[in-house]
């Protein structure tokens, strides 16, 4: 009885160490080099891209691709009815914002939960100016930028309507940060406003508005104490406490070439603590033939560390 003790106790032991392995595995596991190679080089992108620690996604207009990081494999494809212009997920649930609606998935897009107006009084189909075309997510709502109509606020549990925040001109996209939404707006009013409009979470109001040189802004993403705005071509790149506190914050840097070549981002990229995920349209020497390709850009070589 006692050698039978003596093995079962040095089973146990081996058990225990291999969890332990294990954990610390995964602990250490490098989900960057997972997501750039399960991303990298696809030829059918056609939009914004996202990922977390158990996929990513790539737009094709009205279809979402769903690569498994593990297995570098697609693991399905998404159909929507209309064009895909925002992808966003929290630990459960993936959101996909179309130029009609927000549709709600499970994170690996195999079951779609629900379909969601984005705006209460109006409905697709909405002009260039109007559409949706960004998001974020809080612990209990939902932030879309619906163009001209301003940020509109869903119960995240409820799925219902709560609030139209409006904003000067068109919202293009919003990053949550540190109670505030940094929305980005472009000026297709008389007033012709550029910039930022910065939301207060708590009173879901406009506290400040920052004006911009550039026009046209098609993203905005927050990193820590980076917040990164694209258009297109171009990445702009602050502080983001400056943001939050400054009147007329610095441009800490402008990224105006990418290792891929002449061309332009394609929707919005994703960005993690190595590299800058993006659909990126790049062209010959003369400016033609764009074909556009999931690329992969270490942080460093495009100034954004």
């Amino acid at each position: 009885m006692k050698i039978v003790s003596i093995i079962l106790s040095l089973f146990i032991v081996k058990i225990a160490l291999a969890q332990s392995a294990n954990a610390f595995s995964m602990e250490t596991q490098d989900f960057s080099e997972l997501r750039k190679a399960a991303f990298e080089g696809k030829d059918d992108c056609r939009g914004s891209v996202h990922a977390n620690d158990h996929f990513v996604y790539y737009a094709n207009k009205k279809a979402l691709k769903v690569v498994d990081i593990n297995t570098g494999k697609e693991a399905v494809i998404i159909s929507t009815t209309s064009p895909i212009t925002a992808i966003k997920s929290d630990n459960e649930k993936l959101f996909i914002l179309t130029e009609s609606n927000l549709e709600v998935w499970d994170l690996s897009g195999q079951k779609h939960l629900s379909t969601l107006v984005t705006h209460p009084h109006f409905s697709a189909p909405y002009n260039f100016y109007e559409q949706p075309r960004g998001l974020d997510v809080s612990t209990d709502k939902i932030y879309i930028a619906h163009g001209v109509y301003g940020v509109i606020v869903l119960n995240k549990k409820t799925e219902q309507f709560e609030k139209t925040i409006a904003t000067q001109s068109t919202v293009r996209d919003l990053a949550i940060t540190q109670g505030v939404a940094v929305a980005v707006i472009d000026n297709n009013t008389q007033d012709g406003f550029h910039g930022f409009a910065l939301i207060n979470l708590a009173t879901q109001q406009v506290k400040k508005y920052i004006k911009v040189e550039n026009v046209f802004p098609e993203s905005v993403t927050i990193e820590g104490d980076t917040l990164l705005v694209g258009y297109f071509s171009t990445i702009w790149k602050y502080r983001t406490q400056d943001v939050l506190t400054q009147d007329s914050p610095a441009v800490l840097g402008r990224t105006v070439s990418f290792p891929a070549g002449p061309g332009t981002i394609i929707g919005k990229a994703y960005y993690d603590n190595k590299y800058m995920y993006a659909c990126y349209e790049g062209v010959d020497a003369q400016g033609q033939n764009p074909r556009s390709k999931t690329v992969v850009f270490d942080r460093k070589s495009v100034s954004l560390e």
